[in-house]
């Protein structure tokens, strides 16, 4: 860091400990991001701001394609 930055961030970290200035408070806002699903049929579902899970109906198949890509990811791995 340069001595400019150096000496500004020194003096604004005093003026906090002192109380005389705050770090502005930051709102959490209580949302799941999840842009899109993904189904072993090939359709994809796109998400707004959603504060739920969404429901898996298809859970079966889709660990079941997911076991699938991962065994052609090894075996693409191995090859190389």
């Amino acid at each position: 860091m340069t001595r400019k930055r150096k000496l500004r961030t020194r003096f604004l970290r005093a003026l906090r400990q002192i109380g005389w200035i705050c770090k502005k408070t930051a709102t959490s806002k209580n949302r799941i991001r999840i842009s899109k699903t993904v189904f072993p049929d090939g359709t994809v579902e796109e998400h707004g701001i959603i504060t739920k899970v969404p429901e898996n109906t298809h859970s079966f198949e889709s660990e079941l394609h997911v076991h699938n890509e991962l065994q052609k990811s090894f075996k693409e791995k191995l090859k190389k």
